[in-house]
C-alpha cells in the first residue's frame, strides 16, 4: 500500500484550508509549469485545489504520482461537484494528456468494486459551477470504461452544444489504467474534443468532440476523481502534459499531438 506524506493529507473528516497544504514556493509561471510529473512533496505554484474537503486523502504519494481518495456523493454532474486539482490556461488552443490509473482502496491492482466510480481531466468555466467538460475513466455500468460528460450552466448539451445531451460511455478493452486527453481547437477554441489510448505504443481513440464557445477564454484544467456513494476509488495520476495549439489547429491535430 502506498504511504501518505502527513504534509499532502486531507484527514478524513476534516476541514482544511488551502493553506495547509504544502506547494511550493515562488512564482506562478504557466508556460513554464503546466506540465508536471508530480514528483517531491509539493505541488508545483499554479495548482489549485476545488472542494479539497470532498477528499478523505489528496496529495502527492512521494513517488511521482498524485493522488485522490473521494468521499462518497461526490460527483461532477448537474448539480453536484467533487475533488478537482486545476491551472487555469488563458485564451490559448491546447492539448493536455493525463496519466490515471483508477484503483480500489483495498487492493491497487484492481480497479474499484463498486460502480460508477471514475476519475480523469476536466475543462471548467471558471465562471460557473455546472458548465465543464469531463473525460473519465472507471466502473461505470458494471463494466471498465471511459465516459465523457458536457454540462453548461446545469444542463447535458450535445456535442453540436443543444441542450438535450447525456453522458456517452464506452467499453473499455484495457486495464483500469491508461491515457486521457483533452483538447481544445478551432479558430476560436470552440472545439473541445476526448480521446483515450491503452499505453505505449497504442493509438489514440477519439471519442466525442464538443462544440463550447463558452469555454474558449480562460478555463480551469486539472484532474477530478468521482464517486456516487461511500465506496471504493483511489484515483492515481502519474502526470499531466500540455502542448499549446496554434489558434488555428483542428479537432485532428489536436488529438494528434502526443503520438
Amino acid at each position: 500500500m502506498r504511504s501518505w506524506l502527513p504534509c499532502a493529507l486531507l484527514l478524513c473528516g476534516c476541514s482544511v484550508g488551502l493553506d495547509e497544504y504544502k506547494f511550493d514556493k515562488g512564482p506562478c509561471e504557466p508556460e513554464v509549469t503546466l506540465n508536471d510529473e508530480f514528483e517531491g512533496n509539493a505541488l508545483a505554484p499554479c495548482w489549485k485545489i476545488h472542494q479539497a474537503e470532498a477528499a478523505s486523502k489528496l496529495g502527492l504519494t512521494g513517488d511521482g504520482k498524485l493522488a485522490i481518495v473521494p468521499e462518497g456523493s461526490t460527483v461532477w454532474d448537474l448539480q453536484g461537484t467533487g475533488p478537482f486539482v486545476f491551472q487555469v490556461v488563458g485564451k490559448t488552443n491546447f492539448s493536455a494528456r493525463l496519466a490515471v490509473s483508477t484503483e480500489s482502496t483495498m487492493d491497487p491492482t484492481m480497479a474499484p468494486a463498486s460502480p460508477n466510480h471514475g476519475a480523469g481531466v476536466m475543462i471548467r468555466d471558471p465562471n460557473a459551477e455546472a458548465s465543464f467538460v469531463r473525460y473519465e475513466m472507471g466502473k461505470f455500468n458494471g463494466q471498465l470504461a471511459t465516459t465523457a460528460v458536457s454540462t453548461l450552466d446545469g444542463s447535458y448539451l450535445t456535442e453540436i452544444g443543444e441542450e438535450g445531451g447525456q453522458p456517452v460511455t464506452v467499453s473499455w478493452d484495457g486495464t483500469h489504467a491508461g491515457y486521457l486527453l483533452i483538447c481544445r481547437s478551432g479558430l476560436g477554441g470552440e472545439r473541445i474534443a476526448v480521446a483515450r489510448r491503452a499505453g505505449d505504443g497504442a493509438s489514440w481513440e477519439e471519442q466525442r468532440v464538443f462544440l463550447r464557445d463558452d469555454l474558449s477564454g480562460d478555463v480551469q484544467v486539472g484532474v477530478e476523481a468521482s464517486c456516487p456513494e461511500a465506496g471504493d476509488l483511489r484515483a492515481v495520476f502519474d502526470s499531466i502534459r500540455f502542448k499549446l495549439l496554434p489558434d488555428d489547429d483542428d479537432q485532428e491535430d489536436c488529438v494528434r499531438v502526443f503520438e
